[in-house]
């Protein structure tokens, strides 16, 4: 399969030696990923979902990660009141097994903060040495729920609680070994896997430059020096496959109760819990969606999306491929675009496509392809099926892989009479890896910058 992919409008065009993109009309932050990316949100950065990772652990390949990031741009050393989890907001990862569009399986984590001493505006009052030696800190309960999600969390479901949160970087006097911190914060379930939260770097990878009004990028990671919270979970494939079907279909969401009230410097959050954020594939909420369905988009469901006839016409029409074609003088094709529908909404055939699949915007991952010996940051493009768009790793240039779609590399593939225009492999944003590396072992984002 890989192979029809990889041949299809590729020979020949890899000649052209540079050819740089700039996307005017305002759309600074629609390759940001979801950085602050619908109106709502941008107001409330720590329910903020910035990214969402899933792909097999190289490490161990029974096992799947999943990286959910929020808190977008969090300098470091900010105080005395730091950027930690938020205690009001009920972080999800969610699970489909069987390509309906509808979870199967929920990881949800709540945070409790925790003072010693009161009488004091200090965040911690020593060198913190290990986690309890901060004067605040913040502990998690784990939750895993079986069907539909509704928000709710109870007892029976939870399968871990009181679990350390690694503090959020003050800096070196404060915390002179930050990662023996962050091993600290590395728990184990007792039916298998294991998470962390925490501060870390901010593996998302752009220059910004590229959309400052025709301003050409020099391939400077914007985002360097930034860092988010992360809650990274490692789960045996086991947990999270269904019988025969090895293709699982995972989305992030984050939800606050429906009302909030202040008495007395105490704040009070009262009734249902209501889906403030959702992201799946990169991107989309930035530079597909339009902004009168931004804020819509994150309060949705995926198994409405198929119905939800404005959000597949803006799919299937590319925007992006519009602003593509007048910077460039290009004659990409913008109307029906079915390839981008189905890369987007159903997975790619033979690779990440559940039977029976029900459009939905998604990160699907084939989670019986094993770890690639030698990553490819072009993912299935660079012929690397184990990365972007079968699920998604912290190296996979995600800004690159798209514009190329929309410019419609693999348009042949999903039957689309045009190819991608000659030079396409050289357009993006001259930024093909993060500015600090990974680690190769668990939470395998880089350490945070402080």
């Amino acid at each position: 399969m890989q192979q029809n992919i990889l041949k299809t409008g590729v020979t020949g065009l890899l000649s052209l030696a540079l050819l740089v993109t700039a996307i005017p009309f305002g759309l600074n932050n629609a390759f940001t990923s979801s950085h602050r990316e619908a109106p709502l949100i941008s107001m409330d950065p720590t329910a903020d979902q910035t990214d969402l990772y899933a792909y097999v652990s190289s490490e161990d390949e029974d096992n799947v990660v999943l990286v959910g990031n929020y808190s977008p741009l969090i300098p470091e050393g900010v105080g005395p009141n730091f950027h930690d989890p938020d205690t009001g907001v009920l972080y999800a990862f969610h699970i489909d097994n069987d390509g309906d569009a509808i979870e199967d399986i929920t990881y949800a984590v709540r945070f409790r903060r925790k003072v010693k001493n009161g009488n004091t505006f200090l965040y911690n009052t020593q060198p913190v040495l290990k986690i309890s030696d901060s004067n605040v800190t913040y502990v998690a309960d784990v939750y895993k729920i079986m069907g539909k999600f509704n928000g709710r969390t109870s007892s029976r479901d939870r399968i871990a609680t009181g679990l350390k949160v690694a503090p959020p970087v003050i800096g070196k006097k404060s915390q002179p070994n930050y990662e023996n911190l962050a091993a600290e914060a590395i728990s184990r379930f007792e039916d298998g896997g294991k998470i962390f939260m925490g501060q870390r770097d901010d593996p998302f990878f752009v220059d910004l430059e590229l959309f400052n009004l025709l301003n050409l990028g020099g391939g400077k990671d914007s985002l360097a020096g930034a860092n988010v919270f992360s809650i990274v979970m490692e789960i045996p494939k086991n947990k999270l496959t269904k019988s025969g079907e090895p293709i699982i279909g995972v989305w992030g969401t984050t939800s606050r109760r429906a009302f909030r009230t202040f008495r007395n410097g105490k704040r009070y959050d009262r009734g249902k819990w209501t889906q403030i954020s959702r992201l799946g594939m990169p991107l989309v909420n930035e530079g597909v969606v339009p902004l009168a369905f931004k804020d819509f988009f994150n309060s949705s469901h995926p198994s409405n999306d198929a119905d939800t006839a404005a959000y597949a016409q803006v799919i299937l029409n590319s925007e992006l491929g519009g602003l593509l074609n007048a910077v460039l003088g290009l004659e990409v094709p913008q109307q029906e675009r079915q390839d981008i529908f189905q890369i987007f909404l159903q997975g790619v055939p033979d690779l990440n496509r559940p039977k029976n699949v029900r459009p939905a915007e998604m990160l699907r991952l084939n989670t019986s392809i094993a770890p690639a010996t030698t990553p490819n940051r072009m993912g299935v493009l660079g012929g690397d099926i184990a990365g972007f768009p079968n699920g998604r790793r912290l190296g996979d240039d995600v800004t690159d892989i798209t514009v190329q779609v929309v410019l419609g590399v693999l348009a042949k593939t999903f039957g689309l009479d045009f190819e991608a225009p000659e030079g396409y492999a050289a357009i993006g944003d001259g930024v093909d890896a993060n500015d600090r590396s990974f680690s190769k072992s668990f939470p395998y984002l880089a350490s945070p910058v402080r």
